[in-house]
């Protein structure tokens, strides 16, 4: 199994928000994406074991649980192909929703 077929919609969540701000907290990170601390905990876990962050300590810093996340370039370029692949997910799982709405009969006949 590659890498990108492990990465959810909130691995890439996350990796936008480190992209935006590496210095950001896990705690701000789950209140932001409305997800529990553990889960995103083992989003960075994973995202740290495939190689797609690096994690580093603030070693001036008066906080000792301060970090900053570095996207690794492997997670730069990923980043765009798995969000087209989680696009083009979505936009067929719509279309099927689309026409169930608007042809009904055609799902009833092939259950």
């Amino acid at each position: 199994m590659s890498y990108d077929s492990k990465i959810t919609e909130t691995d890439l969540n996350v990796l936008r928000l480190i992209e935006e701000n590496p210095e950001i907290s896990q705690r701000m990170m789950a209140s932001k994406l409305g997800h529990s601390l553990g889960k995103i905990n083992y989003s960075i876990k994973l995202l740290t074991d495939i190689g797609f962050l690096k994690i580093k300590n603030f070693s001036k810093s008066q906080n000792k649980s301060g970090y900053i996340y570095v996207l690794t370039p492997r997670a730069i370029k990923q980043k765009l192909i798995i969000a087209k692949k989680f696009l083009a997910k979505k936009h067929a799982e719509y279309e099927t929703l689309y026409n169930y709405i608007h042809n009904p009969d055609e799902f009833i006949k092939k259950e």
